[in-house]
């Protein structure tokens, strides 16, 4: 996974706590296909919601745009109907 990542714009607003919890995901999610990554992104989000946290629309479609870079357009097509299904 490219670090580039935290260059973007995106983050400017996230609190540390949150960006602290973000870059964990991504690097346990780093290589991993959407089918394996799903169950550590419900898994992260439950413990965020026991913090009183959650994840924003725009910080999981920035989490799920940053693991598409390493994806084959197969993947990258999986992942985008989870996207979907999230931002619902």
């Amino acid at each position: 996974m490219n670090p580039k990542w935290m260059s973007d714009p995106r983050i400017r607003n996230i609190s540390p706590e949150k960006l602290a919890v973000m870059t964990l995901l991504m690097e346990n999610a780093a290589g991993k296909t959407p089918e394996e990554f799903l169950p550590i992104l419900m898994q992260t989000s439950q413990s965020l919601e026991k913090a009183g946290m959650t994840f924003t629309s725009d910080e999981k479609n920035l989490i799920l745009d940053v693991l598409k870079e390493d994806m084959s357009p197969a993947e990258k097509q999986k992942l985008a109907f989870i996207q979907t299904l999230l931002n619902q």
